[in-house]
């Protein structure tokens, strides 16, 4: 049930950042939320177990992992935008080199 809840805290961080940031193009959209989901997956499933002590059997969701999902889904979002911003928008237009 872990990488289901990962999966929707994700999405809810990068609609969130959809609706903060007043994003209109589909594919940033999309690329937000899926970044979030990434991050929440990241943060939620693997963080924990390299991080944090050793849960007992059956033990499930914990609040340490959850508050991991949420800080990775913002951090990967926060980047998404940091790189966009370095990498500049991409050209649809843009005019392949052909002189091989």
């Amino acid at each position: 049930m872990g990488p289901y809840v990962w999966c929707v805290i994700g999405a809810i961080v990068g609609a969130l950042a959809i609706m903060l940031g007043g994003e209109t193009d589909f594919v940033r959209r999309v690329e937000s939320v899926g970044v979030g989901v990434f991050g929440a997956f990241i943060g939620g499933q693997f963080l924990p177990t390299m991080f944090l002590p050793a849960a007992p059997q059956g033990a499930g969701l914990g609040m340490p992992a959850v508050a991991l999902a949420i800080g990775c889904a913002i951090f990967a979002v926060f980047l998404l935008r940091v790189m966009r911003k370095a990498v500049g928008p991409m050209k649809t237009g843009k005019k392949r080199n052909r002189n091989a």
